[in-house]
């Protein structure tokens, strides 16, 4: 299988129409519903075990009202961003797995609960995923940094699949019964 054979497993299984998941970035303000470019973000490192800090694309998660410098208000100062990985390196890394299509399919009609599929972005030619249980925070003013820019806007459809998926991670039943009660 090539990356261009698992971009089409997925890129023909979508459980949306990939032409209406972006919208225009023109007067939008920083938050939920951007992609950007180059921003500062934590990395593990698994050889050292330590978080090191990265460059990278990401997508905004925090809603624009709570980080909205113009108000004055305590704990504005972070944005809850999900790190990009450009399809290709996922590819790249993965392609020796014998369930590679499966996965794929799955992943393209949702199914696969901890990621999504992004479809073709600015730079990104067979698109990318949201590794969604890789959600981390970064300052707000990594956004005003050289070389970070806002590259696409998800439009309605686009925020319907993404929020649909963050909501079915953090929201679904637990798998595993919890025992014990509340203090009293």
């Amino acid at each position: 299988m090539t990356v261009d054979d698992a971009y089409e497993v997925v890129s023909s299984n979508l459980s949306y129409e990939a032409g209406a998941f972006y919208g225009t970035t023109f007067g939008i303000t920083l938050g939920a519903g951007l992609f950007y470019s180059n921003v500062r973000q934590p990395a593990f490192d698994k050889q050292s075990l330590l978080y090191k800090t990265v460059r990278g694309p990401a997508y905004v998660v925090t809603h624009e009202c709570d980080v909205a410098q113009s108000n004055s208000r305590p704990l504005n100062d972070s944005v809850l961003i999900c790190p990009l990985i450009p399809f290709e390196d996922f590819f790249a890394e993965f392609e020796s797995l014998p369930n590679l299509p499966a996965f794929l399919g799955e992943l393209a009609t949702r199914d696969v609960y901890r990621a999504i599929f992004v479809p073709t972005v600015d730079g990104y030619p067979y698109g990318a995923i949201l590794y969604l249980n890789r959600i981390t925070s970064t300052d707000v003013g990594a956004f005003g940094e050289n070389g970070v820019q806002c590259i696409a806007a998800v439009s309605t459809v686009g925020l319907r699949e993404i929020d649909a998926a963050l909501s079915n991670l953090l929201l679904r039943e637990k798998a595993d019964e919890l025992s014990g009660y509340w203090p009293t």
